[in-house]
């Protein structure tokens, strides 16, 4: 089974994630190999969530990784929630 990889490119999560994620694509390529499709998305609605609540909100940049939201994004936390769906 393929999964699905989705990367948030709108304009916060972009500005934010610009350093935090920019070799996501070729660290889930080596790890996973061609298990995971990497797509981007002109947004995934989290921001405006986020923005009305804070407090019960997480952060930006996001990820989708299948259904699953991953927020605050960095290579590192993609990589081990990936690891941890999996297995």
């Amino acid at each position: 089974m393929k999964h699905k990889l989705t990367v948030c490119c709108g304009t916060t999560c972009y500005l934010l994630a610009g350093n935090r994620i920019d070799r996501l694509e070729q660290l889930v390529k080596q790890k996973f190999d061609d298990t995971i499709e990497v797509v981007p998305s002109a947004c995934l609605g989290q921001c405006m969530k986020h923005n009305r609540d804070s407090e019960q909100y997480p952060p930006p940049p996001f990820v989708k990784f299948d259904n699953e939201i991953i927020s605050n994004a960095t290579n590192d936390n993609v990589i081990k929630a990936i690891k941890n769906r999996l297995s």
